[in-house]
């Protein structure tokens, strides 16, 4: 019985491809691809479940945890636990092949490196006894934010978190005098600053593998504080 002929690219794609390896300078564009996504795992099963897509043929999920190569983002109250599962999933990353890294930008200046190391994340470096698989940076601008986030994922860090979207300032408000009424306030500056960043950084983790999360908060009114809050929770009552 005679073997079937090999199956080979379509004559029109074949001639497509070797046109622009040979008139253009674009290189690895090309993705083959995969049903099943690579991933690190969050730390809790029901977490995994919730976010693990459909399942496959063999009864596994497409991707039972934060996907790398990918953008997350965890948003809700404050003190809800963001910064928890943030951490959780970075120490799950440093565990990885047992060659993991990671960084943590802490906007907020609110981790505790006591609570991080309960949770098996250790930002001390080797000097001091740790295990210097893990950094924790606190830049001071928007742009500072971007260029740390940009060189971390072109390096190839595996799990990067972004704590919090609510603290990103940018330089030109930073630089601006609050006393000068010409010297307005950007609107919507941030949003706009973040939409920009936001296809650049993609396309970067997409080749690198990283896994870039955002956590950001929920509020009821915007610029509204605690204290306009129970206010108006007095008034109403």
């Amino acid at each position: 019985m005679a073997k079937p002929a090999p199956i080979k690219l379509h004559p029109k794609l074949r001639k497509f491809t070797e046109s622009i390896e040979k008139r253009t300078s674009i290189r690895g564009v090309f993705v083959t691809p995969k049903f099943q996504q690579d991933y690190t795992p969050t730390g809790s099963t029901i977490l995994n479940l919730l976010i693990g897509g459909t399942r496959l043929p063999d009864s596994s999920f497409v991707c039972p945890g934060w996907p790398r190569g990918k953008i997350s983002e965890v948003f809700g109250r404050e003190s809800s636990g963001k910064s928890t599962i943030a951490m959780t999933g970075m120490a799950h990353a440093l565990r990885r092949n047992d060659d993991g890294c990671g960084l943590y930008v802490d906007l907020e200046c609110a981790v505790q490196d006591h609570y991080a190391m309960k949770l098996g994340v250790d930002f001390r470096p080797p000097e001091v006894g740790g295990e210097g698989r893990a950094i924790r940076a606190q830049p001071h601008t928007f742009e500072e934010t971007e260029a740390l986030v940009m060189n971390a994922c072109l390096q190839g860090i595996d799990f990067v978190v972004i704590d919090s979207v609510a603290g990103l300032v940018s330089n030109r408000e930073i630089k601006r005098d609050t006393s000068d009424d010409e010297q307005k306030q950007g609107v919507a500056e941030i949003p706009r600053l973040m939409s920009q960043w936001m296809p650049k950084l993609q396309s970067v983790i997409a080749r690198t593998g990283t896994h870039v999360m955002f956590l950001n908060q929920t509020r009821d009114k915007i610029g509204a504080s605690k204290m306009a809050k129970s206010e108006e929770a007095h008034k109403s009552t």
